[in-house]
């Protein structure tokens, strides 16, 4: 088994945290490297610690050992073990951008870097567990990682701008090196959000006046049609998440149709991958150029894809009802969304022709294989954000309500963002709100022969500047969920 703890919570006392069976030490250091290997040698006699920098893996045994008045004599281990002599993985791409006075101390070919590196294993990253838990015992932090990934936000005074600063702020890896805004150029974004004036963040500039030398990855929360031309003239060696509809529709003719403009770039259309990352999680690993989904096709695309790929539904009569909060229409001054507006009431927009449809649609064609067509009625609620569609779906012949449920288990049973719930368990808004959580079931109609499935997300996070982040982070090789385990905000 493996155990890890970071050194600043080791008290030096072996019994503290009751340390038993342990085949892998690992201990996450920041500065002491000697006393760290000391330390290693306390718990592992035997064992030979191996220092690690960007620069080289350096055997523990060319480093001077001195003794440290804060370290104990180490102990005897009645079965001492040695470690083998397979030699860790080479470090990855992420050496470019780590600085080498970061280092780490470990056992037995498995390791883990501190805050500023990535896990990598032999085979697959692995999840850390030790036998026993004593408090604090398995309490690891991840240090800031001083932009170590340096990472620009364009459009970052909109609401999907300042959740991916939220987001980012508390990120290992990431770094906010870049925000530009033209309208608020100059600005502070304290000047633009109060709440993050405790920040040490960049002041905004203009899009023309950005500069993109020291950016190594790009979130764009621009508005569609202005995206195009200004992910055109970026440095091909970025990597760009695209949070506008600009790269979703594969087909130009369908942009061109339903977005009233020609597209400016067509040969990046072609590059870019489809952001839905549960689905397409392999391609978006390797791309350059990510669209992320809009927040409506997350909600319906994450249940039905599945289903359709399976043959489990029908193709047609899938009427589909949304409910969005108002920040899903932006932060532009618009009369339909003061205040006067929107409270006490519901009304439905877009109706027969919303600009998701395109996107639904050719997404669950591809999926079955065959042309699917959908109803799609969305609605704007009396809150600021949460997001739910109700989905009514006939029934493949011989399939069950039950099929349905078990098979959308099977497929999310290892996923941590989508939830399938238990029982006839209703999803609601509140209890993904703030997260990158998605929570679906599904349920008999009342009609022979059909079901009704709801999917709730958060509209800002998995439905745009959550669902971006998980997507860099495959894209640059980090674990999806880095910086996205928050619980949901309740009440």
């Amino acid at each position: 088994m493996t155990f890890c703890i970071e050194e600043k919570f080791l008290t030096f006392q072996q019994r503290n945290y009751q340390i038993t069976h342990v085949e892998t030490l690992l201990i996450f250091c920041n500065s002491k490297l000697q006393h760290s290997c000391h330390l290693v040698q306390q718990f592992r006699p035997a064992a030979t610690p191996i220092a690690f920098s960007t620069a080289s893996l350096t055997p523990a045994s060319s480093i001077s050992h001195q003794s440290d008045p804060a370290a104990p004599a180490p102990t005897t281990d009645p079965t001492p073990t040695t470690a083998p002599a397979t030699p860790l993985i080479p470090f990855f791409a992420a050496a470019d951008f780590v600085p080498s006075t970061h280092k780490m101390v470990a056992l037995h070919s498995a390791f883990f870097m501190d805050g500023c590196c990535f896990s990598r294993f032999q085979d697959k990253p692995k999840l850390l567990k030790a036998r026993n838990r004593p408090v604090r015992a398995l309490a690891i932090s991840s240090p800031k990682a001083d932009g170590a990934i340096k990472v620009g936000i364009l459009g970052a005074s909109g609401y999907t701008g300042v959740e991916l600063i939220r987001f980012i702020a508390n990120h290992p890896y990431f770094g906010i090196s870049l925000m530009t805004a033209d309208r608020k150029a100059g600005q502070s974004i304290a000047s633009v959000f109060p709440h993050l004036i405790t920040r040490d963040l960049p002041d905004l500039v203009a899009v023309k006046d950005a500069d993109f030398s020291s950016v190594d990855a790009v979130f764009c929360c621009l508005p569609h049609g202005t995206t195009q031309e200004i992910i055109k003239g970026l440095p091909s060696r970025l990597k760009i998440v695209d949070l506008s509809a600009d790269f979703r529709l594969r087909d130009i003719n369908d942009y061109n149709e339903w977005y009233g403009q020609p597209h400016k770039a067509s040969e990046l259309q072609k590059e870019a991958v489809y952001g839905l990352t549960e689905i397409y999680r392999n391609k978006i690993q390797s791309a350059r150029l990510v669209a992320n989904p809009g927040c409506y096709p997350t909600t319906i695309l994450l249940p039905l894809v599945p289903l359709l790929k399976a043959r489990l539904i029908g193709l047609q009569d899938i009427l589909i009802v949304s409910n969005s909060g108002v920040s899903g229409a932006g932060r532009s001054a618009k009369e339909a969304n003061l205040y006067t507006e929107v409270s006490e009431g519901i009304f439905s927009y877009g109706i027969t022709r919303h600009r998701h449809v395109p996107e639904i649609e050719q997404e669950l064609s591809d999926a079955a294989n065959s042309k699917v067509t959908v109803s799609f009625t969305p609605t704007l609620m009396p809150m600021s954000r949460g997001m739910q569609s109700t989905i009514n779906v006939r029934l493949a012949p011989g399939v069950s309500v039950v099929d349905l449920k078990q098979h959308l288990k099977g497929v999310y049973e290892k996923e941590e963002f989508v939830v399938v719930l238990p029982d006839d368990q209703a999803p609601h808004t509140k209890y993904v709100q703030g997260s990158n959580g998605c929570h679906i079931n599904v349920f008999p109609d009342r009609i022979p022969g059909r079901a009704i499935i709801i999917s709730v997300i958060d509209n800002l996070v998995k439905g745009a500047s959550g669902q971006a982040l998980q997507n860099l982070n495959l894209m640059m090789g980090i674990p999806e969920n880095t910086g996205l385990s928050c619980m949901p905000l309740f009440p």
